[in-house]
């Protein structure tokens, strides 16, 4: 009987290897192409999760079957450090500033916070949520703000010179926005920058109010490109939210019916992000600037649009993050990051905070970058501003 079982729980353990596999790979193919793709990635950590039970459990039992679930985690090894991240360095140096004092050159302090309409309906239950917002962006003195889910009102303290003004000791005085019209006020993208901004523009996607806008910006002797994205919501309703808070495994009519809605959502989310992130890239790819991304990208990083996007890029969190990397606040999954600082690799990333603060659904990232002395005058010379 034992022997059976052991067979049994192989039989398992071949199952969810290969499901983690599939997992592993599904960056690679389009949710166009695969619809089911997005979703194996969407399960990622928990799959590395239950396959590191069995490697545990064969191993204690001294069975090689540990090395069913063990190869394949190896494939799968980096894009763990996506998810979490241990600065062994930074143990190692005993230095909180240890980043800072590695790199010498131009230092950027940049920004990326969906802001959720700083809380119009009240979604924290805090009804000072948006002024605690203005009050934490105040405090953290970056030189590039760059906020998604923005609503500014005329006749409320949110209007868009509320930042450039209410900032010290030197103003946002250079901002870009990409409003629509929404419930007496403007919704959209913003960017705040304490340097000139030369050149502004917007990447428009269909049928949405989805965005992605970007600003060239003069910063010391050199222009960098900023590109501040907010990628295909999943517009849950109320009902959606509910079921998911309050999920049973139950096969009532209605629950049916919400669980069809919520995957419906997301595979055509997921479909429109495919699209939205290809129009994105091709725009970085035409860029003679060094590039930072920043936004809501509305993805994990085992996910299409997460490698399209990255590209050559650097991923900040993965070379100076700490702990988990999550920024949308889930009580019960501290694995859902969606929100990215991607940078040139020119940039020495020295910096990446992902501060805990109850504003938004969103954390805020922060991320401080070090521009080398000459090497980006080296790469846009040409095309500097006269």
């Amino acid at each position: 009987m034992l022997r059976f079982l052991r067979h049994i729980l192989i039989y398992i353990n071949v199952l969810l290897a290969l499901l983690l596999l599939a997992s592993v790979l599904s960056p690679l193919v389009s949710p166009g192409f695969l619809r089911v793709a997005p979703f194996l990635g969407l399960m990622f950590p928990f799959l590395m999760m239950i396959n590191a039970f069995f490697v545990i459990y064969w191993a204690v039992s001294r069975r090689l079957a540990l090395f069913i679930s063990l190869a394949v985690m190896l494939t799968g090894s980096a894009q763990v450090k996506r998810f979490v991240r241990i600065p062994i360095s930074k143990i190692i140096r005993k230095e909180s500033n240890a980043g800072e004092k590695l790199f010498s050159g131009d230092s950027l302090r940049i920004l990326t916070y969906n802001v959720r309409a700083f809380n119009l309906y009240d979604w924290a239950h805090n009804k000072d949520a948006s002024i605690g917002i203005l009050h934490f962006v105040d405090s953290l003195r970056a030189d590039v703000l760059c906020f998604q889910e923005f609503y500014s009102r005329a006749e409320s303290r949110l209007t868009l010179k509320e930042i450039p003004q209410g900032t010290s000791p030197a103003p946002h005085a250079y901002f870009y926005y990409y409003f629509t019209d929404h419930q007496g006020g403007r919704y959209g993208i913003a960017t705040y920058s304490r340097y000139p901004i030369l050149r502004k523009g917007a990447i428009r996607f269909e049928n949405t109010y989805n965005v992605c806008i970007y600003t060239d910006i003069l910063f010391g002797k050199d222009t960098i490109r900023v590109y501040n994205a907010h990628l295909q919501s999943v517009r849950f309703r109320k009902a959606n939210y509910d079921f998911l808070d309050t999920l049973r495994l139950t096969y009532s009519n209605r629950h049916l019916r919400e669980a069809k809605d919520i995957y419906s959502k997301l595979r055509e989310a997921y479909l429109k992000r495919s699209d939205q992130v290809n129009q994105i890239a091709r725009h970085i790819a035409s860029c003679v600037y060094p590039v930072i991304v920043c936004g809501d990208l509305n993805d994990t990083p085992v996910s299409y649009t997460y490698r399209i996007i990255r590209g050559r890029l650097v991923d900040t969190f993965t070379e100076a993050g700490e702990g988990l990397s999550y920024t949308y606040n889930l009580p019960y999954w501290p694995f859902f990051r969606i929100d990215y600082i991607l940078s040139d690799p020119i940039f020495k990333v020295a910096k990446l905070k992902t501060p805990r603060i109850p504003y938004s659904d969103h954390f805020p990232v922060l991320a401080t970058l070090i521009l080398p002395g000459g090497k980006a005058d080296s790469a846009n010379q040409r095309f500097r501003p006269k």
